[in-house]
């Protein structure tokens, strides 16, 4: 075995070197990254730049407060309020517009709140879900405040609104703490999904965020690894040829053996084009750092996405990554390139001229593409797709299937992981065969004059050699 792989390395370098110094190579590497850099530091910095004060509500409401910890800290730390709360005491109205149309019979208890704890005596007017009436009849007035509640999923969110012209924002914000206090007596029955004592709501919760990210991470997996061997497959199929009518192939296969020169191609190109999908997630990753800071900047009360996010990815992976299943998951997408791309080496092999790779790569487009589909909805992402159980477990032992559902769910722990092991030997051991006959082909067709041999005949070819 290792005769057959003799002059691995100088083909290699050579490949590698090569096809890293192109224009072509160069010019989009750096392109896209600066477009991972730049749009997520505009998005994020001119985001915060084009905001000109508090947004208007859709019915020429001014938001007063949303019920938030972080609202509420903010109101309770401003300063010398007497001039607002005289502005309170003309407060005489708190209309009620109920736009989760559960009628909620907490909302009128916060008329009562604000009599008890705040002195202020007011009359409550339901308007139901009709914010245009509300804002209309409030218009102008500096005696009314209205209370919003909207249902997001189970739950709810109630706001203040004060009207053009009315009371001010600064005179609202002091029933901040109050509707906050508020909505957390009552959250038990307003918020049911967050009150078992046992904590199984917010457990199931939890399980259904984790799902959903289980899902996107096997999707993205199934994406990036279909484009990545679509572009980068036939481009090893093209340098196949490239040599081939460069006469380059006779001066490799008087120094190197012929499954060495395929493996050197295959690696080569894969690793070039990994380098690059690593310069790009990096330049993203980097653009909102970037982003999330210079939005600071421009405005210092604005949160940072990069370290929410990061934050919210620690929480939701809790559990799912381990090194043993890291480096298992990599191993296997790397393999599961070389054996795509030794499919497209045989393609190459077998065209004459770059004309003939439409037909002579047949059959690793079309395996790549059954293999796309049946990992897309034959159950390879979970919640999608087919639930018959035998489908999706044979998915993970078929290698062209499994390149491409088996990494994610490595990862995220969805199956044992002497599972994921055995299945990553067997596509292992598929792409060194499928490299052997590559080599095998190649070196048959250096001397090959006629037309495009058939599939019987290219399986004929190795077999001899």
């Amino acid at each position: 075995m290792k005769k057959e792989f003799r002059g691995f390395g100088k083909i290699f370098s050579f490949t590698f070197l090569h096809h890293i110094k192109t224009k072509g190579y160069i010019a989009s590497t750096l392109i896209v990254a600066m477009l991972c850099l730049m749009i997520p530091i505009g998005v994020l910095a001119g985001r915060e730049l084009i905001r000109d004060g508090e947004p208007e509500n859709e019915a020429g409401m001014q938001k007063a407060m949303e019920v938030t910890g972080e609202e509420a800290e903010k109101g309770e730390k401003t300063g010398d309020y007497a001039e607002e709360e005289n502005e309170l005491d003309n407060l005489k109205y708190l209309f009620i517009v109920d736009r989760s149309e559960d009628g909620l019979e907490e909302l009128y208890g916060f008329a009562e709140y604000l009599k008890a704890y705040a002195g202020l005596d007011i009359d409550t007017k339901y308007f139901g879900n009709d914010m245009d009436k509300a804002a209309k009849e409030a218009s102008g007035r500096n005696d009314v405040i209205v209370l919003t509640a909207d249902k997001i999923g189970k739950d709810y969110e109630l706001n203040l609104l004060v009207p053009e012209g009315g009371l001010s924002r600064s005179a609202a914000e002091l029933l901040i703490p109050l509707l906050d206090e508020y909505a957390q007596s009552a959250r038990e029955r307003l918020n049911p999904s967050e009150t078992d004592g046992d904590g199984a709501s917010a457990e199931t919760e939890t399980d259904g965020v984790k799902e959903l990210v289980s899902m996107v991470i096997t999707f993205v997996n199934i994406m990036v690894l279909y484009f990545f061997v679509l572009i980068y497959g036939s481009s090893v199929a093209s340098s196949v040829v490239m040599e081939k009518n460069s006469k380059l192939m006779e001066v490799f296969l008087t120094a190197v053996k012929p499954a060495a020169m395929i493996m050197g191609k295959l690696l080569a190109i894969s690793l070039s084009g990994m380098l690059q999908l690593i310069s790009w997630v990096l330049a993203l990753v980097l653009g909102f750092v970037i982003g999330g800071e210079a939005a600071q900047v421009v405005n210092p009360d604005a949160g940072n996405p990069a370290a929410e996010v990061l934050r919210l990815a620690a929480t939701v992976t809790d559990g799912m990554f381990s090194a043993g299943t890291l480096i298992a998951a990599v191993v296997m997408a790397l393999f599961g390139v070389i054996l795509y791309c030794s499919l497209a080496a045989i393609g190459g092999s077998l065209a004459g001229k770059q004309e003939d790779l439409s037909s002579t790569n047949m059959v690793f487009t079309m395996i790549l593409i059954i293999s796309f589909f049946a990992a897309i909805y034959g159950g390879g992402i979970e919640g999608m797709g087919s639930d018959v159980g035998w489908l999706k477990a044979i998915l993970d032992w078929i290698p062209f299937t499994a390149v491409m559902v088996t990494p994610s769910k490595i990862l995220l722990g969805l199956i044992p992981l002497k599972y994921g092991i055995g299945s990553m030997v067997i596509t292992v051991a598929a792409a060194i065969l499928l490299v052997a006959a590559a080599g095998k082909l190649y070196r048959a067709m250096a001397l090959y004059r006629g037309q495009k041999p058939s599939i019987k005949d290219a399986v004929k070819m190795i077999r001899d050699r």
